[in-house]
């Protein structure tokens, strides 16, 4: 039997789906259809499919899961094309363009660096994507100067780039001895209110933080500032990054060029 599968933002797909066999043998075909449309990892899918047998995650959820893996991956995919295309470039002895990206540090060329092994790449081939125990993506080295950049690279091609990922309190880094152990109390004051606001119907679900009156308090703002660093350059919940990051490279790619309005 054929359908047409529309789903993220592509229309009019023909895809096989069999429905021959039990519920579970049609829930299965499908999801498993929707995550080889999408290219998806063979693991995120048993999980689904899993969580909805247990009737856990309805399938509309499934499909926002879905979505939300896909853009993912394509952030992750700019992020070594990114890495590629600076190496291209010095490689190409494309200075002008560098000096557009880093400034005139950047005038005699750059060295692209694998932050776990600290050693430049000699070969394109050789970049891949860099662990997520890692902050900084790429380590770039300005040949004028030796200035080093350690570089989180952020993609704006799909969904806005997050700033950080959903941590709970139970994290290693919220505990007594924890990088944010102290800012917690602050944080946690700031979250009373809004949930107080938000059942008293003054807020809706999103809401701007600088809508809630305990940010101007200033132990609170810099507790905020201070995690929100922390999430960006220095690490994650269950504690440093084996590479701190020092700079954002943000980038949006149309084929595999750099945009003209980035910054680091």
């Amino acid at each position: 039997m054929m359908s047409t599968l529309i789903f993220g933002g592509k229309n009019d797909v023909d895809t096989h789906i069999r429905y021959e066999g039990s519920k579970k043998q049609k829930i299965d075909n499908y999801i498993k259809v929707l995550f080889s449309f999408h290219n998806l990892g063979r693991i995120f899918q048993t999980i689904i499919i899993r969580n909805y047998r247990n009737r856990t995650l309805s399938l509309q959820y499934i499909m926002e899961l879905v979505g939300k893996q896909k853009t993912q991956n394509i952030g992750e995919k700019d992020e070594v094309q990114c890495t590629k295309r600076l190496f291209s470039l010095d490689s190409e002895l494309n200075y002008n363009e560098l000096v557009r990206v880093f400034g005139d540090d950047a005038s005699e060329g750059i060295e692209v660096i694998n932050p776990s092994t600290h050693v430049p790449y000699s070969n394109i081939d050789q970049i891949k994507k860099t662990a997520g125990s890692y902050k900084a993506d790429v380590v770039v080295r300005m040949k004028k100067n030796q200035k080093p950049y350690n570089i989180s690279i952020k993609s704006t091609t799909g969904a806005p780039p997050a700033i950080l990922n959903h941590t709970h309190r139970n994290a290693k880094v919220f505990q007594e001895g924890g990088q944010l152990n102290e800012h917690l109390p602050n944080i946690d004051m700031l979250l009373d209110e809004y949930k107080e606001k938000r059942t008293s119907r003054a807020f809706k679900e999103d809401v701007s933080m600088t809508n809630l009156e305990c940010i101007q308090n200033p132990d609170i703002r810099n507790s905020i500032v201070n995690t929100l660093a922390y999430f960006l350059f220095q690490g994650t919940g269950s504690g440093e990054s084996k590479q701190r990051a020092d700079s954002i490279l943000a980038v949006s790619y149309t084929h595999l060029t750099l945009p003209t309005n980035r910054e680091v």
